[in-house]
């Protein structure tokens, strides 16, 4: 599948949600809503597998043991961004912080960078955001993207890579905050943009990964997640390696045009106004909660992606 005139490379991954209970009784788990019919995931590959233990860990710790992640929960914030960073440190990394304040409340954005070789000044960035919206029930979406983040940090820490990979971990990407001056991503892309060595490929957003729809191909209907590719100008050839790697996955795909106008006040609307091609992939909370294994899949699939994006040497 391949993608004509496009430019953003971002992904809005819905949350997810996972087996334990939540610690507050108010909160509802995204895992109890219904999978369609006749929908059964394939089994796990090893090296899917592996990611298992440490998703679980993360959605443990940031979806049930912190609960609401809310940009104004100053100390819940601190602790979100203190076990990010905690968790770079472990796979070998020093974070990058970028601080801010949203209504005086402190807040930090999250860097790592995975350094290239030859093309090392052709910078790919893969961009979360850690919060959650606001209300019961909302803890999922943000922990889920920023869990398969910190397994693709560990994952990466050894590849040789040609281009250059950040990973990047935002403190407000929801609801009600919708102003660009409210955003971790204006803060952040001002920090950035201030190199001026390097060249800044397109951004990979992985926003909100809670649930999946079932699928909406009319040939396979309700039988997996659906998943959706929005690409914007210019960043076609570097959607290529992503739609492949989806395409002979258990989701159902599909691609279209990103379209400005249709993701105001989103992180990756923030880099699109400041010129970066982007992709945005997607799924929609409607009928079935995203699974630990489906998590296992996602990130694979991610992995794969961005070494040939970022020209990784054969091992």
């Amino acid at each position: 599948m391949r993608l004509q005139n496009l430019i953003i490379f971002a992904f809005c991954l819905q949350g997810c949600s996972r087996s334990l209970p939540p610690e507050n009784a108010e909160t509802s788990n995204l895992s109890q809503l219904a999978e369609p019919a006749g929908y059964k995931l394939r089994a796990l590959t090893q090296v899917e597998s592996a990611y298992l233990p440490g998703l679980e860990a993360h959605m443990a710790f940031l979806s049930e043991k912190l609960g609401r992640r809310e940009p104004l929960d100053a100390w819940t914030m601190a602790d979100s961004a203190d076990y990010i960073a905690a968790q770079f440190s472990e796979a070998g990394y020093p974070p990058e912080w970028t601080g801010f304040e949203l209504k005086g409340s402190p807040l930090q954005n999250l860097a790592v960078t995975i350094p290239g070789g030859v093309r090392g000044n052709e910078v790919v960035l893969v961009v979360v955001h850690y919060d959650s919206p606001a209300g019961p029930g909302q803890e999922p979406i943000g922990a889920a993207a920023t869990a398969i983040l910190l397994e693709l940090a560990k994952d990466l820490r050894k590849a040789k890579l040609s281009r250059t990979i950040k990973l990047v971990a935002l403190a407000v990407g929801e609801a009600p905050y919708l102003a660009q001056n409210e955003r971790g991503s204006l803060y952040y892309l001002q920090q950035l943009l201030k190199d001026k060595g390097q060249s800044l490929l397109f951004s990979i957003h992985m926003d909100h990964l809670a649930a999946f729809s079932p699928g909406s191909v009319k040939e396979q209907p309700a039988l997996a997640p659906a998943v959706l590719l929005e690409v914007s100008p210019g960043a076609a050839d570097y959607a290529d390696p992503l739609s492949l790697a989806f395409g002979v996955s258990p989701f159902d795909v599909k691609a279209q045009a990103f379209v400005s106008a249709e993701h105001q006040g989103t992180d990756g609307e923030t880099f699109h106004q400041a010129g970066l091609p982007i992709i945005r992939v997607s799924g929609e909370l409607k009928f079935m909660g995203l699974k630990l294994e489906e998590m296992a899949i996602f990130t694979s699939i991610m992995r794969t992606a961005l070494g040939k994006i970022a020209l990784e040497e054969a091992k």
